[in-house]
């Protein structure tokens, strides 16, 4: 924490604020798309991992703009959920044998990030301004809880099964680092205010805990190994109520009303 607000104030330290700048406070709300990568060791014959749940995020962020360059430092809340699915084969002769099983974890995520946003171009007859970003921060990850349901599907074989699992602990704190890239659009709408909206990817640097599961069918015992680690693509959209300018080095700052 320290050392992202230290990184904040160096960057604003390099701006020249001789001339206008720009500080705003917002509330963010996103959608997000959990896009776990897995590191597996697999003998099943036929294995995903799921990830494309929808999920929610909202925070809220501070921003300093100042000519062609903005910084944003953000506090958000996530949840989130991820999970495998796996399916059985075993050709025994003329019969065979089939076992489906999926399991999801919900997480919940604090996370905090500094990003820096660089203009690009303006559009819409100078209404809405395009912003390319990038940026990183670190996230303390709390799985919540943990559900899951299973078919079985068996042709003409006799049928036994052993199902054991070795799963992220429901209460279990991860904590990693992210990194996170993406565009964004600065817009004034009318009785509305300012707001920012946009797309970003976030990649998670460490991995999440390791998971096993083993099945017994016909004596015969298949283990999958794996790990995942959060990465997920957000569209979101910020409302920023609160807004100071400063036109030039001896001004103070001065509330500014949009609407």
């Amino acid at each position: 924490m320290k050392n992202i607000l230290f990184s904040l104030l160096l960057l604003i330290a390099f701006f020249d604020v001789k001339s206008q700048s720009e500080i705003s406070i917002g509330v963010t709300s996103a959608v997000t798309w959990n896009l776990n990568c897995p590191v597996k060791n697999s003998e099943l014959n036929d294995f995903e991992i799921y990830s494309n749940y929808p999920d929610f995020k909202t925070g809220i962020n501070i921003i300093y703009e100042r000519l062609t360059t903005s910084i944003i430092l953000e506090l958000n809340y996530q949840w989130n959920k991820y999970g495998w699915q796996h399916t059985y084969y075993r050709a025994l002769k003329m019969s065979s044998v089939y076992n489906l099983e999926e399991t999801i974890l919900s997480t919940e995520t604090i996370s905090i990030n500094l990003m820096l946003s660089k203009f690009v171009t303006s559009f819409f007859r100078n209404k809405a301004q395009l912003y390319v970003d990038g940026g990183g921060g670190y996230s303390w990850i709390n799985h919540t809880q943990l559900s899951g349901h299973s078919k079985i599907s068996i042709h003409n074989a006799s049928f036994t099964q052993i199902m054991t699992y070795n799963q992220a602990d429901v209460g279990s704190v991860v904590n990693s680092p992210f990194v996170g890239f993406g565009v964004s659009v600065k817009a004034f709408i009318k009785k509305v205010g300012k707001i920012r909206y946009g797309s970003h990817y976030n990649y998670y640097l460490n991995v999440l805990p390791e998971m096993n599961v083993d099945l017994e069918i016909n004596n015969e015992q298949f283990t999958s190994r794996f790990k995942t680690r959060h990465c997920y693509f957000e569209l979101f959209i910020s409302y920023y109520f609160l807004n100071f300018k400063k036109r030039n080095k001896r001004d103070l700052f001065q509330i500014i009303n949009y609407r």
